[in-house]
């Protein structure tokens, strides 16, 4: 049991050092131009390697530019409670936990606009654990140093809306 917790002990540090040396420049982040998802740059690897996709026109802009009932059908429809929490629903997380212990699969998911910013911006879509434990770090850093409004301009620039469709 002892080793155990070591080996996992040094591996969290071993993490912890990789997250700080890779931490986004929150600064450049709040106040430059919405950057490029990492999704949208696979798109465009694949897209230049096969000549079969479609090309991305990606063009970022301001959320003052975004009719409000875009963003507020965003918010209905991923994550209601946006500008109530600061980063994570507990309680979307406590009923999609219920739903899917009911339905005995993973049927239902509670990630919030910024957690699916995060990802959007600096992990992969991989599905584990690892993953998951980065993208609730960079969330919880993205709240302390972006505003809600910035958050949703990222994310409505760079979410993925249909196959090579990115942004509104």
């Amino acid at each position: 049991m002892r080793w155990t917790l070591r080996v996992v002990l040094i591996l969290l540090i071993i993490d912890l050092f990789y997250l700080a040396v890779t931490w986004p420049d929150w600064r450049k982040l709040a106040s430059g131009p919405v950057p490029k998802s990492r999704f949208i740059q696979e798109y465009e690897r694949e897209a230049a390697a096969q000549r079969d996709q479609p090309r991305l026109r990606w063009q970022p802009v301001a959320l003052q530019a975004i009719p409000k009932y875009m963003v507020r059908a965003v918010i209905v429809a991923e994550d209601s409670r946006f500008y109530e929490h600061s980063g994570f629903d507990l309680i979307a997380f406590r009923e999609a936990m219920q739903y899917n212990w009911k339905e005995g699969r993973l049927a239902l998911g509670a990630s919030t606009i910024s957690q699916q910013t995060a990802k959007n911006l600096f992990l992969s879509s991989a599905k584990n654990p690892i993953r998951k434990w980065h993208e609730l770090v960079l969330t919880w850093g993205m709240e302390r140093n972006l505003s809600k409004r910035r958050i949703m301009e990222i994310y409505l620039n760079d979410a993925e809306f249909g196959v090579g469709i990115y942004g509104v």
